[in-house]
């Protein structure tokens, strides 16, 4: 939560799967490989990490009905069309491989996480990459990043 320059975390997410990391994953220049293997050793003290100085945004396209029931096996189309875009890359989340097609199968269905040289560019990014990928129902929000922008 943020309240004028007072930052108060509630939760941090950050598994894989979560669009709150995908982000995080796209600015790390270090190997994530010995930092979990130093983690899992108990001597993470010894892992440094490099990072981008770029900004990174994620956002889920989810299917219709998302968070309540919706559906599953709408065939996606454009991901090879949105991971072409520079600066974008499509993360799976509840997709399915059926008879040769990604199909929908969760909730959240992909996080499609852009970056640029500052957050405007990367919400720019980030929303080209969306308009490239349809599917029957497809929903996204249409403010993600628009908070940092007015910090």
């Amino acid at each position: 939560m943020i309240e004028n320059d007072d930052f108060k975390v509630l939760e941090f997410n950050a598994r894989f799967g979560d669009p709150e990391a995908q982000p995080l994953l796209m600015r790390l220049k270090s190997d994530l490989v010995p930092v979990l293997l130093d983690c899992a050793r108990g001597e993470l003290t010894t892992a440094e990490l490099e990072w981008h100085d770029r900004a990174a945004v994620c956002v889920v396209m989810a299917a219709s009905g998302y968070p309540a029931s919706y559906p599953k096996g709408d065939t996606i189309e454009g991901i090879d069309n949105a991971n072409a875009i520079d600066g974008v890359l499509v993360f799976h989340a509840g997709t399915a491989s059926e008879d040769g097609k990604i199909v929908t199968a969760g909730g959240r269905v992909l996080g499609v996480t852009g970056w640029g040289y500052d957050v405007a560019a990367a919400i720019e990014t980030a929303y080209s990459g969306v308009k490239a990928i349809s599917w029957n129902g497809a929903q996204y929000r249409t403010d993600i990043g628009q908070k940092a922008l007015k910090r």
